[in-house]
């Protein structure tokens, strides 16, 4: 029994920013932690590149080659969705740096990623993390081995299947939630 309390699966999804209806949707998402029954509740097509354990840009860029590209959608403060904050522990009303990418093979949207990223750790310069513009979070994340994972979670929303992903990385959290799109299916 696939675990996931999935809703009618759409053909498209129209990622915008401003959209109370995608901010719902994540709301109430059902994230499972990773189990063997939740990766076998995966669909196949996606089951190997979700479950890997390396990063996503690298998995991209290897079936993309040179298409690859980062589109920034939004990097700002603001208020993470509450069930981003509960994540990260951080308080409730919390500013903390969000940033929304599509990551494109071909000029495709296959992937939306949201990142929530602690202030505190955006604003110490030597992380990185505050001068990202188009390059890969992934790239920083992965570049020294510095970063430990902390255990995955899975959900499907609005029929599209996603995971999130709590990076330690010098001494913060980071929570980075990837969603694969309908697109990714036809570069697999």
């Amino acid at each position: 029994m696939c675990p996931f309390q999935c809703c009618k699966p759409l053909s498209k999804v129209l990622i915008d920013n401003h959209s109370l209806q995608w901010r719902a949707a994540i709301e109430r998402a059902n994230w499972e932690e990773e189990s063997e029954t939740v990766l076998e509740s995966l669909p196949l097509e996606l089951l190997t590149i979700m479950s890997d354990r390396g990063s996503l840009t690298t998995a991209l860029k290897n079936i993309g080659s040179t298409s690859f590209k980062v589109e920034v959608i939004q990097e700002r403060l603001e208020v993470p969705y509450l069930s981003e904050s509960s994540r990260l522990g951080l308080d409730k009303s919390k500013e903390a740096t969000v940033r929304q990418v599509q990551l494109c093979i071909f000029e495709k949207p296959v992937v939306f990623a949201r990142s929530v990223i602690p202030y505190d750790l955006t604003k110490r310069t030597e992380t990185g993390l505050a001068s990202l513009g188009s390059k890969p979070l992934g790239h920083l994340l992965f570049k020294d081995g510095i970063m430990k994972k902390s255990r995955r979670e899975f959900a499907c929303v609005e029929g599209i299947y996603g995971r999130r992903t709590p990076y330690e990385y010098e001494g913060g959290l980071i929570l980075v939630n990837e969603f694969f799109l309908d697109g990714l299916v036809e570069f697999l």
